[in-house]
């Protein structure tokens, strides 16, 4: 590879930079000019002993040192080209003064993590695997159902549940995609993911599409409403969400008549952005503080989706679009919590999974709703979001062939003792919500 320059008219020793680690066939790290930290610089890199590609650090990283404090964009994340096997060393130099950055002395490459995506996850020009995906929606037990699926012998689930790939890491090939989320694969026929953005996201049909057209699909809905308030609760009741719930419901709503729905290129790059810089923070080392981490900047989405999550009818028509009605199965939560087993060997049948092999999953529920949500709940805007989602869950039924007139009724053993207006966070009296100490995760 050429330099930019000659390296003798620049001062190498204010380049600065180091590998610190090779996992998912991915060489990361960070790399600065110290002198303009604001700049970009661009690296080279070599893969056993080989030229392999170039590109820049112009990625988030929290701290790195003395020479730029803090966070800033001067991180690195290269994807090993597909066209390398098996990954024994690695090189990362400066292109404009053919200087090496250090390693870190941590530096591993674990080989389990690194490997050729295997040749029974292609088929011709297509992937076999994932074979199916749950596609969500969120807040609506999909943790449960991963769960259980994941005990199926015959079954490889994603590890962790959501993988990101289809939304903000697709540009980093499959290789990478098995090597981050499936890297536990021991031959398993059936091979899933749980990532509930799935649904929501305009974008993803598509993409899932060109990369498995014969993958089967898997959703469960709850009812819109209750999702709604589990939804804003998960964040509420963490501090990320600072508006009670009916102010939050009437900013979506304003976000949903103005017409941001992830679906401009500016967007999908803001939350894909918001992704990465929230998954570097989740892995690495340089853990600063909970209250970091969680910073607004780099919260899950750009913005609240509380509402339009709930659009179900819309959401399965961009992929009925793509694939064969026969292809989708829609399960309901009620029908999950009120018989768990039967709705898992149904799921099993339609998956292709030997149902005698499902006798041993343990259908313990998870992430159970908090008690204290109640407190912050109000009578009016549940009433509004009843309203609001009719003509939806009307369309919805049309498509699953099944009343959904139970919908209109959310939380019936809890709606007569709500008040009116929700109490105030620590004391007796109704007024507006505080927002609450962090709390118990809510059904996801």
């Amino acid at each position: 590879m050429r330099r930019h320059r000659s390296a003798a008219s620049i001062d190498e020793s204010r380049f600065s930079g180091c590998v610190e680690r090779v996992a998912h066939r991915t060489i990361s790290g960070w790399a600065c000019d110290t002198h303009h930290p604001e700049g970009t610089v661009f690296l080279g890199f070599q893969v056993n002993g080989v030229d392999a590609g170039v590109d820049a650090a112009d990625h988030y990283r929290m701290y790195v040192g003395s020479e730029v404090g803090g966070g800033a964009l001067i991180g690195f994340d290269f994807t090993v080209p597909e066209t390398v096997g098996e990954i024994h060393s690695v090189r990362v130099f400066f292109l404009e003064t053919g200087s090496e950055l250090s390693q870190s002395s941590e530096l591993y490459i674990d080989e389990k993590k690194n490997r050729p995506l295997p040749a029974e996850w292609r088929s011709a020009d297509r992937l076999r695997f994932p074979s199916f995906f749950l596609l969500g929606a969120a807040k609506s037990a999909t943790t449960s159902l991963h769960a259980y699926l994941g005990q199926h012998p015959e079954i490889c689930m994603a590890e962790p549940k959501e993988p990101i790939y289809f939304e903000a890491e697709f540009e980093r090939g499959p290789a990478y995609y098995f090597n981050r989320y499936f890297s536990h694969w021991a031959g398993e026929p059936i091979v899933g993911e749980s990532r509930v953005r799935n649904l929501y996201l305009p974008s993803v049909p598509r993409r899932l599409f060109d990369y498995n057209p014969n993958a089967k699909l898997l959703a469960i809905l709850r009812n819109p409403v209750e999702r709604v308030i589990s939804h804003w609760w998960h964040w509420y009741s963490r501090g990320e969400e600072t508006l009670p719930l009916a102010e939050a419901v009437a900013a979506d709503l304003r976000r949903i008549e103005a017409g941001y729905h992830f679906e401009t290129t500016r967007e999908l790059d803001l939350h894909k952005r918001s992704l990465q810089k929230q998954s570097y923070i989740l892995s690495t080392k340089n853990w600063v503080s909970r209250e970091l981490a969680l910073a607004p900047e780099i919260s899950p989405s750009v913005f609240r989706t509380y509402v339009d999550a709930g659009y179900y009818h819309e959401q399965l028509s961009r992929y009925l679009a793509l694939f064969p009605r026969e292809h989708l199965k829609v399960v309901l939560l009620e029908d999950l919590m009120r018989d768990p087993k039967a709705v898992v060997l149904d799921v099993c049948d339609f998956l292709g999974a030997n149902r005698e092999l499902a006798k041993g999953i343990s259908f313990s529920p998870l992430n159970r709703s908090d008690s204290d949500m109640w407190n912050y709940l109000d009578k009016p805007t549940i009433s509004q979001l009843v309203e609001h989602y009719q003509p939806h869950n009307r369309n919805l039924e049309t498509l699953l062939g099944r009343s959904l007139e139970h919908w209109n009724r959310p939380f019936p053993k809890r709606m007569g003792a709500l008040e009116h207006t929700p109490r105030a966070a620590g004391t007796g009296v109704t007024g507006t919500a505080a927002a609450p100490a962090s709390r118990g995760a809510t059904a996801g």
